[in-house]
């Protein structure tokens, strides 16, 4: 018998962690591709006693000559994808009643994301670096520097640095649209953290892994109509986290809700962001918590960063001369903090 995890017994609408971290992977497929939807029917075929097998169809999860998958893919209408906003997807399950709307996290080939990134989390990025110049800044209460954070965040605002239309604000305006059944959101790393985001603002449960903290960042976030904004009771209820140790995204900010702490089996690699990997977190959650669904028996995962070389490349190759002036300026505005005034 395995060592369990905490939360390995939980259910959330039916769902167990591993359910929700496989659903969280495909948020990373194209959906315009059908293996996205042959994938979804292959890791969740419908239940032993239902109506035969779950052979992929045209529409992705729909119904079949030999029965009904588990899951149907449902991509939101055109208006939810504008350009540069929050990618998501929804499984829609009729026999549970229930909607998961899975987030995309961060693509690096989308420049789009690491923008966001640096939008949704500055500051308390920026409390992190102070703290380690002025470490009485540790003493304040997320409370506190929520608050702090919230002025920045408006200040940026007033004097138009950046547009009141958040990168969230899509996945919430879907999550609405959702009536007569559950809704749970679910993501990994960015997409994670636009989870909880959504969920809190929409009173949604959330079952996230490896996303930033949000207890120092949560005062900026507010919905797009109307007054209110987040509370710090919204943080705590209905949203479970998945934190493997030695993440540093999930280091981001404070964890708040329910988390749960794994352990990193690429341990070695972390300073390579090997312990932030999805497919690591899943492999772990298999080997300690099983699979109740009985469709793996074991899970082999390996972190190769080389693989990355090439892509990296193609990225340098296809961003050139967008990336030469950015580099150009770094260098000359080092040189005038190393050099000396003559």
């Amino acid at each position: 018998v395995y060592p369990r995890y905490g939360l390995c017994g939980h259910r959330w609408a039916g769902l167990s962690l591993v359910d929700y971290a496989l659903l969280s992977e495909l948020a990373y497929f194209d959906p315009k591709h059908q293996d996205l939807g042959a994938a979804l029917d292959l890791l969740f075929p419908p239940e032993r006693g239902a109506m035969g097998g779950g052979l992929w169809s045209a529409g992705g999860g729909g119904h079949t000559a030999h029965g009904a998958p588990l899951f149907e893919l449902r991509l939101p209408p055109q208006e939810f994808l504008r350009h540069g906003d929050a990618n998501f997807l929804e499984f829609y399950s009729a026999s549970l009643n229930l909607s998961v709307v899975s987030v995309k996290g961060t693509d690096i080939g989308r420049i789009s994301d690491f923008v966001e990134d640096i939008k949704l989390y500055t500051e308390p990025v920026v409390f992190m670096i102070l703290s380690s110049v002025f470490p009485t800044v540790r003493m304040w209460s997320d409370n506190t520097a929520s608050y702090m954070v919230d002025w920045l965040h408006e200040t940026q605002v007033l004097f138009g640095l950046l547009k009141k239309k958040e990168y969230y604000h899509q996945v919430t305006e879907y999550v609405r649209s959702l009536k007569g059944r559950q809704v749970v959101l679910t993501g990994h790393s960015l997409g994670g953290g636009l989870a909880r985001i959504a969920g809190a603002l929409e009173g949604a449960p959330s079952v996230t892994f490896s996303p930033p903290g949000l207890g120092q960042n949560f005062r900026k976030f507010r919905p797009q109509t109307g007054p209110g904004g987040l509370t710090r009771g919204d943080l705590y209820h209905g949203s479970v986290a998945v934190v493997p140790e030695n993440d540093p995204v999930a280091r981001v900010d404070t964890q708040v809700g329910n988390i749960q702490h794994i352990m990193c089996k690429s341990e070695s690699l972390a300073l390579t962001n090997a312990c932030h990997m999805l497919e690591g977190t899943l492999c772990e959650l298999l080997a300690h918590c099983g699979d109740h669904r009985g469709r793996f028996t074991r899970c082999e995962y390996e972190y190769n960063i080389g693989s990355l070389v090439p892509f990296f490349w193609g990225f340098i190759d296809d961003y050139i001369f967008w990336l030469l002036p950015g580099v150009g300026l770094l260098f000359v505005f080092g040189a005038l903090a190393i050099i000396p005034e003559i």
